[in-house]
């Protein structure tokens, strides 16, 4: 019954006027005194109902919902007594205002992140009394909840329905009747559902929700392996949005706690970002106050510094405090980033250019992997290091990919490179894999890369250390600010610098410490360009246009220090013996089979080096330590003659041959057969070259040579029993050294 006051006025008036007439009432007036006094008295009771604690209670918690949470706190199974904080007051003023939008169906304006600590109710409040509270208001609602497991799921839903079912709840809301009573999904009786479902898992097909929420995504238990990563990405910008009642209407929520930088708090905020898109806003609650606070205003609710002093106080925060660094920043403050946090600052790569000078030294290096969409990624960085000593990240190549596409988006960035550098070619540096497999693996590549960039030096690495120990220098050069990042929107900067931010030392591989392919790219061009950490391991250099790979050290000996290259590389020999009889045609002499290696090769330290002339053989033994030595070449023909020492003499005898300069002089004949002996095809790759002589100056020239012709740095020679040449760079013999590096060109 709806009467107006003015109304129920008239009526009390009439009924005093009726009763205070002196004579008897008339049938009529009996009548419409009867009348009056039963609407007073229907009027009375819905007062008194209106009165009721049942009606108030229902009434409050229907305008309210933070007045639903503390009434109905203790319907939740297992929830402790409620002791209120003011960040609960911010949550359920959240979810209310969200919920209002669409009970007046109006467009969601945003959706909402709730990034808070673990055990401060966020779940019972956003996840558990949120769906019971508004079918109180919009009983047709419909609800879907993804968590990271099965059973959480099953677990958040089961006492969200035990609140629907509880004596009060049907009390106060008895219009509310359930239908369906499963754990992961029940229905009322007017079309009102709760549908629970896991991020990795099958969405409900052909249900739309009017509230999406997803209570923690990923389990931080498991630190976030890739296949999580991938799945909750997929759920935010992909599953979510395809499961609206309304396109326009429906509202998102995500409430969780901090993970990392690219965690779906990260995700669903840059979505929002996107031209289009329903914006993201964001409410920060660290445990501690800090600079992090959003809004920033709620910063001054924190109570001595403060979110919680019952579920956080100092004590619990020491503790956890204890359990890491990476755990207190990310899921305590709600920074991963927070200082102290890793090897790498945000503020490392702030320093931005538009390009890195033409002229740089460029080293491209490849940390591979060889599954697709799983496991590890491929990454290839490409840094530049121009004169003063700063480095350039120029461009990054980051993916998934199965073995021959990985090969064809390395060669499709060899192909950019050299298109952007045509005169200053990056080095291409491939990390070695394991076994004989990845020796194979990088033969294909290298062949490939040098077929379609000729000139293109490639080389294979095979680090020494763990990936934290190798990023140290890469860290050091960072932290000095003395790295720009070439922001030129051709490759993922952020993605990037997320990674770099986010890496601790961690010996697992599938956790996010494991994320590690960009930095590990990373640490090893900078260390090639600086040359850090060759001497120690094998090196592997392109030999030019046409040539195969080699697994490669170079090595500088003389004939008495050719003992201590003791080693079991497969190896090639080059020895520049003295002419013995110079009127003898001696001339060149190979020794060994092709692909001859191990204990069985026909060669060994005892072998003989047999020069054969018209007067008989010669025996010279040549001790070594190279036992698996593949190939050999004896030079006999020329001795340690540089010609613009002996213009004043020329036409007399050198001693000890006792024959003119001109005779024992290098000929342009004697550089080719060392680039075809060095070119030849074998059935074994070698992985070391040495240079060897008799203690004079022309393994060393050959040495300088070999490198300069292939663009490779002089710092790699090994140099054993000698000193390097000190005159200025300049070969100690200048006539070998440029007969051999113009002889390069001249063989096929």
């Amino acid at each position: 019954m709806k009467l107006s006051l003015q109304e129920c006025e008239s009526l009390l008036l009439e009924r005093e006027r009726l009763l205070g007439l002196t004579r008897p009432l008339n049938p009529l007036q009996s009548n419409l005194l009867l009348e009056i006094e039963t609407l007073l008295h229907e009027l009375e009771k819905e007062l008194e109902d209106l009165l009721s604690p049942r009606q108030q209670l229902r009434s409050r918690c229907q305008a309210s919902y933070q007045s639903f949470v503390e009434e109905f706190w203790s319907t939740v199974p297992s929830a402790e007594p409620l002791v209120w904080n003011w960040h609960m007051e911010v949550l359920c003023a959240e979810m209310q205002r969200g919920a209002e939008r669409v009970f007046a169906l109006l467009p969601c304006d945003y959706d909402t992140v709730f990034n808070v600590p673990f055990g401060t109710s966020k779940t019972t409040i956003c996840s558990i009394l949120f769906q019971p509270w508004t079918w109180t208001r919009f009983p047709q609602a419909r609800h879907m909840t993804g968590t990271h497991t099965e059973p959480l799921g099953a677990d958040i839903s089961g006492k969200s329905l035990a609140v629907v079912k509880s004596d009060k709840y049907r009390d106060t809301f008895p219009e509310v009747v359930l239908e369906k009573k499963g754990d992961s999904h029940w229905t009322n009786t007017v079309g009102g559902e709760r549908r629970t479902c896991t991020v990795g898992g099958k969405t409900p097909t052909g249900f739309h929700a009017h509230f999406l929420g997803t209570d923690d995504p990923i389990d931080p238990k498991g630190a976030m392996s890739l296949a999580e990563l991938e799945n909750a990405k997929n759920f935010v910008t992909q599953t979510l949005p395809s499961r609206k009642v309304n396109k326009l209407v429906s509202w998102t929520y995500l409430v969780m706690q901090r993970l990392a930088r690219g965690d779906p708090s990260d995700v669903m905020v840059k979505e929002g970002e996107k031209e289009g898109a329903i914006p993201v806003r964001r409410i920060v609650l660290p445990g501690l106050l800090t600079k992090d606070v959003f809004p920033e205003d709620l910063g001054e609710r924190y109570i001595d510094g403060l979110l919680d002093p019952h579920r956080l106080p100092e004590r619990v925060l020491a503790t956890y405090r204890a359990r890491g660094t990476r755990f207190f920043s990310s899921q305590v403050l709600q920074n991963p980033l927070a200082e102290g946090g890793g090897m790498f600052k945000d503020s490392f790569f702030n320093l931005r250019v538009r390009a890195a000078p033409y002229d740089c030294k460029r080293v491209r290096f490849w940390d591979r992997a060889a599954t697709q969409n799983g496991g590890c990624y491929t990454a290839g960085v490409l840094l530049a290091r121009d004169t003063p000593g700063r480095v350039y990240v120029e461009h990054v190549v980051h993916g998934q990919w199965e073995p021959n596409e990985r090969n064809d988006r390395i060669e499709a960035t060899a192909r950019r490179d050299a298109g952007r550098y045509p005169n200053n070619l990056p080095v291409y540096v491939v990390e070695a894999e394991s076994g004989s497999t990845g020796l194979e693996s990088f033969q294909n590549l290298f062949r490939r890369l040098i077929s379609a960039i000729p000139g293109l030096s490639v080389r294979q690495e095979r680090p020494t250390g763990s990936k934290d120990v190798r990023a140290e220098p890469w860290a050091d050069c960072c932290a000095a600010k003395n790295v720009w990042c070439v922001e030129d929107g051709s490759w993922d900067i952020e993605g990037y610098i997320e990674e770099h931010c986010y890496f601790m030392p961690d010996t697992t591989t599938k956790r996010l410490g494991g994320l590690k392919d960009r930095i590990d790219a990373s640490s090893g061009a900078y260390n090639s360009l600086v040359g850090r950490g060759r001497q120690k391991g094998l090196q592997v250099f392109t030999l030019g246009s046409g040539m195969r790979s080699k697994g490669l050290q170079i090595a500088v000996a003389s004939r008495a220090n050719l003992a201590q290259l003791v080693t079991e590389f497969r190896a090639l020999l080059v020895f520049f013996a003295d002419p013995v009889v110079k009127s003898l045609p001696c001339g060149l002499v190979e020794l060994g089979e092709e692909g001859s290696e191990g204990e069985d090769s026909p060669l060994s330290t005892s072998d003989k080096i047999a020069v054969t002339g018209e007067e008989g053989v010669l025996q010279n033994s040549i001790g070594h330590g190279l036992s698996r030595l593949l190939d050999q070449i004896v030079f006999t023909s020329f001795a340690d003659i540089n010609p613009s020492e002996h213009q004043e003499t020329w036409g007399q005898p050198v001693p000890p041959w006792n024959v003119p300069a001109s005779e024992l002089l290098m000929q342009k004949e004697d550089g080719k057969k060392l680039w075809s002996f060095l070119r030849k095809k074998r059935d074994y790759f070698h992985d070391l070259i040495v240079f060897a002589d008799e203690g004079d100056r022309r393994a060393l020239s050959a040495a300088y040579a070999f490198c300069d012709a292939n663009q490779l740095p002089r710092a790699i020679l090994q140099i054993v029993g000698r000193e390097p040449s000190k005159n200025e760079g300049k070969a100690p013999n200048e006539h070998v050294y440029t007969l051999i590096e113009r002889a390069r060109g001249s063989v096929v």
